[in-house]
């Protein structure tokens, strides 16, 4: 494996892709062998990679989303929010349902129903009083794990988001709605993993 700030990884149909914040974007079939195709992607800093069947998109904290149809073998790019040079655009990914949902700490949403060629943004997660940790799909589903944001006066409990958008639940204009669950056990910011029809939520202590 190329050496690099490795900081998320995504599953399509056919490979596994990693990338990190210092540029590189890698691929591989088995999890084992990995190719570096970071010189076809460009240059940035990368904060998340999202996939489903043979559509990838790479994020960054520029506001740049680098979009592949192919399996990561040609991309596309586009720059969907302006940067203001100090805080990241976007800082998560994730893909399923036949559509794409990329967001910030802050937890302002964007979403694509047309495998990564237009975006729109959507609904914050959480309505301000959040900081998003973690967005995955699994199971049918988007997972947004989230803390008490230091920018709302209001002190809340960690939670997690859910919902079961999907392309088609979306491309009417009918934005993403987000169901809050019950508070977790635990005040640390959490990270979720999905396997075999279990969520798995853990936090860097452990």
């Amino acid at each position: 494996v190329p050496s690099a700030q490795y900081v998320d990884t995504a599953r399509s149909s056919n490979w596994f892709f990693a990338v990190s914040s210092d540029g590189k974007v890698i691929r591989s079939q088995d999890g084992a062998t990995w190719q570096d195709i970071s010189g076809t992607v460009g240059i940035d800093v990368f904060r998340g990679v999202a996939a489903y069947d043979t559509s990838v998109i790479v994020v960054s904290e520029t506001g740049v989303i680098y979009t592949s149809n192919n399996d990561g073998t040609s991309w596309t790019s586009a720059q969907i929010v302006p940067y203001d040079g100090s805080t990241p655009v976007f800082t998560q990914a994730a893909g399923g349902n036949g559509m794409f949902l990329v967001t910030n700490q802050a937890g302002e949403t964007w979403e694509s129903a047309d495998d990564g060629a237009t975006w729109r943004q959507s609904t914050n997660i959480g309505a301000n009083k959040y900081t998003v940790s973690d967005l995955i799909y699994g199971g049918g589903k988007f997972v947004a794990a989230v803390q008490d944001s230091p920018a709302d006066d209001s002190t809340v409990p960690n939670k997690f988001f859910v919902t079961t958008a999907t392309r088609a639940s979306i491309q009417d204009s009918a934005l993403t709605r987000w169901q809050e669950s019950a508070t977790p056990p635990h005040v640390r910011p959490y990270y979720v993993a999905y396997s075999q029809r279990v969520y798995v939520a853990i936090t860097r202590a452990g």
